[in-house]
């Protein structure tokens, strides 16, 4: 049986996880398929490893707080088991680092979150990039290279490299931050986050979505009519009056279903002046579960659980998710956690309600 050709948006996901070293053997091998039979995928790839080394060289003229490593290194602690730690250990050094096997790689990541993000770090990637930027652009008289091909492709891959920022200081400096240790400057930190690992690990789904399709691929400025919003919803349609019904300070703008990775959601994007927020709606997999009792950033609405976290993808959102028996619903958005916390308390038990009610 023939593959399916994959879309360009399953392609720069394929390619990021090669340049991540997260791929797959059959996902390197499609990669490496990919980048022989089209150039423009292969500088797709050149020049996102370029970026990642320049964000890495950015990350390090940042100061780290002073009691990060030792933080981190007690999540850690915490959250691996010994030979775990051992294998993590082997891998510090001063040399380029190896990519961390599954699912060790995940934990530390995660392990990386539950720390508050340095003050200053966004902006001094941001002013390091700029000026990388001002010194690749050539010198008066000289020819201006032709946009390439897969910078014309949407311009999706331009948006997509700020975007990724903050998994690439994840995915460079982790071994980084715990060389520096002590001697990192002072800085002023906020309190660690409360969230296990798993809750931010599920809330980070929803935050996907939004990103992915909302912000980075901008069907956030789009409108579909009701019609087409019925359409592309399918079964599950009856969001619509539900959303309408609860949120009335909120237009509805898009409504379909897509997919952030291999993850399918139904999504929903509401817009108020120049503001976005998604409801975004998944499946639930194997191993996928909010936390059955209640904790820190919770409330309780008619016997649903509401989980709360701010998040970090170059900017901050808050996130608001809530399950059924078989799905995962969350609001995300840049709005304060009392907003996202009204606008879930609003909609869950109807939402929960029409999704036990679909059998797809």
């Amino acid at each position: 049986m023939n593959q399916q050709p994959l879309s360009p948006q399953e392609i720069i996901l394929l390619l990021d996880a090669y340049v991540a070293n997260e791929a797959t053997d059959q996902q390197r091998q499609q990669a490496e398929q990919l980048m022989a039979e089209a150039a423009e995928w292969k500088e797709y790839v050149q020049q996102t490893r370029q970026l990642r080394a320049r964000v890495a060289t950015a990350v390090k003229g940042v100061g780290v707080p002073a009691g990060f490593s030792t933080r981190l290194q007690a999540r850690l602690r915490e959250e691996l088991p010994a030979s775990d730690q051992a294998a993590g250990n082997q891998k510090m050094g001063d040399q380029e680092i190896e990519p961390l096997p599954d699912p060790l790689h995940r934990r530390l990541k995660d392990a990386v979150l539950q720390q508050p993000v340095p003050s200053g770090l966004r902006s001094g990637i941001h002013q390091a990039l700029r000026q990388e930027g001002e010194a690749d652009q050539p010198a008066a008289g000289l020819a201006q290279p032709q946009p390439s091909k897969i910078i014309r492709i949407g311009n999706r891959w331009q948006r997509w490299t700020y975007a990724a920022a903050a998994a690439v200081v994840v995915a460079f400096g982790i071994w980084g931050l715990l060389r520096l240790g002590p001697t990192a400057p002072e800085i002023a930190v906020t309190p660690p986050a409360q969230h296990s690992a798993q809750l931010r690990k599920v809330l980070n789904m929803g935050l996907d979505d939004h990103i992915f399709c909302a912000v980075q691929n901008k069907y956030g400025s789009r409108r579909y009519t009701t019609e087409e919003m019925i359409e592309r919803l399918g079964p599950y349609a009856e969001l619509l009056p539900i959303l309408r019904s609860h949120v009335k300070d909120w237009e509805v703008v898009v409504g379909h279903r897509c997919h952030a990775g291999t993850r399918k959601f139904v999504h929903l994007i509401l817009r108020q002046n120049d503001q976005i927020i998604s409801l975004a709606i998944t499946p639930k997999l194997p191993g996928d579960t909010l936390p059955e009792d209640p904790g820190q950033n919770t409330r309780s609405i008619q016997g649903i659980l509401l989980f709360q976290a701010r998040l970090q993808n170059l900017e901050d959102y808050e996130v608001t998710g809530f399950q059924t028996a078989k799905y995962l619903a969350f609001i995300v958005g840049q709005l304060s956690t009392e907003q996202s916390m009204n606008i879930a308390s609003a909609i869950a038990p109807d939402i929960q309600k029409m999704l036990d009610g679909i059998n797809v």
